[in-house]
């Protein structure tokens, strides 16, 4: 999974620690590195974090059709299982 450094874009929000911190338990390795605009193609997948809504896949990017990727399913059942167990 890569993720661009705070300083190039975002915030450092609470959903977006909780997904590397998950994920990262998880054996997925996390790449923090600055994404420029023209490396977009090479990425089959996306998607977006915020405390509200947790996570959402992005379906299309600059009009291509990104993939349903696997992990998204790990991801959903990784923070359902957090959010549950910290009511």
């Amino acid at each position: 999974v890569y993720t661009p450094p705070l300083n190039d874009v975002g915030v450092c929000g609470v959903m977006r620690d909780l997904v590397i911190e998950r994920l990262t338990q998880a054996g997925i390795s996390i790449h923090e590195e600055a994404i420029p605009v023209a490396d977009i193609n090479r990425f089959s997948a996306a998607f977006c974090t915020n405390s509200l809504i947790g996570y959402w896949p992005v379906r299309e990017l600059s009009g291509r059709s990104m993939e349903m990727h696997s992990l998204y399913d790990k991801l959903y059942e990784m923070l359902e299982e957090t959010i549950l167990t910290e009511d």
